[in-house]
């Protein structure tokens, strides 16, 4: 909130600020906090010297292309870095049109409430349960908010930047509309805010 709500006057207070930043986020122990901010400094570092198109390129090179190739050549190695998420991930891909709702036979509200599906990736856990379908609409909606504010600034910040660090957050994540998570609602909170703003340059 400190990013957006106050301007930070010269790059000794911008240093000083992301050091603090990243040493609070180390010590409550959050790798998914703590890759979030990384990633909103540096994209945002990125688009403000090479351009969204350039810094999209080498972010899909990033977290796209060399995680392929990382994962096939020591896959074991990084299951470990991220506590077994992977095998977890391999086991519970089941995809189908229209996910698991139209799979599980409820006998009643008990068994219903028993039910839980969670491996911490939102996008898998959405695709498994509410199916491709419902996982293609949710990617285009995802894309479309991303396109009307690729231009909103706050605070000398793009939000586009903002955005795109929520949603790799959300690969680690299992919530992304949850209301019992502050990121959650602080990040709509700004993406709804710059939806209406859309026309600021």
């Amino acid at each position: 909130m400190i990013l957006f709500g106050n301007k930070i006057k010269n790059n000794l207070e911008k240093l000083f600020f992301i050091l603090a930043a990243v040493i609070l986020l180390y010590l409550i122990q959050s790798r998914n906090a703590l890759l979030f901010f990384i990633n909103l400094i540096l994209l945002n570092t990125l688009i403000r010297y090479f351009g969204l198109k350039f810094s999209l390129i080498i972010y899909g090179c990033i977290y796209i292309i060399l995680p392929i190739l990382i994962i096939n050549i020591y896959f074991d190695e990084v299951d470990i870095l991220l506590s077994n998420r992977l095998s977890i991930w391999l086991q519970g891909s089941e995809f189908s049109l229209l996910g698991r709702f139209m799979d599980i036979s409820i006998q009643s509200n008990a068994e219903l409430l028993k039910y839980k599906f969670h491996i911490d990736n939102f996008y898998l856990e959405f695709i498994i349960e509410a199916g491709l379908i419902a996982f293609i609409f949710l990617i285009l909606c995802l894309f479309y908010i991303g396109y009307k504010i690729r231009y909103v600034k706050i605070n000398g910040y793009r939000i586009i930047s903002f955005y795109i660090s929520f949603l790799i957050y959300c690969f680690f994540d299992a919530g992304m509309f949850s209301s019992g998570n502050f990121l959650n609602v602080f990040v709509w909170s700004v993406v709804i805010f710059a939806l209406r703003n859309t026309k600021t340059s």
